[in-house]
């Protein structure tokens, strides 16, 4: 059987500024569900669908929290239900 190579995607972000991440690194990042950051990252239009999984552009992301404090004290109600604070 032929081996594929995936390609090496490190090349097309080296020296940008961008930061990506899957669902599942993301909702570690912001410390809440899986769900729910997918649902805070297609709201902001900050997902990018890539055959069979999605990344999501951080600085999209943070950019609409920024620009929507009600999205912003959404995820910190979340957080604090999700961590027991």
């Amino acid at each position: 059987m032929k081996e594929r190579k995936t390609p090496d995607l490190e090349k097309y972000l080296e020296g940008k500024k961008r930061r990506f991440v899957n669902y599942t690194q993301g909702a570690k990042i912001y410390r809440m569900s899986y769900w729910p950051f997918v649902r805070l990252a297609k709201k902001a239009e900050a997902n990018y669908p890539i055959r069979k999984t999605a990344i999501v552009d951080l600085n999209i992301l943070d950019d609409f929290l920024e620009d929507n404090p009600d999205a912003a004290s959404e995820l910190k109600k979340r957080r604090g239900k999700r961590y027991g604070k």
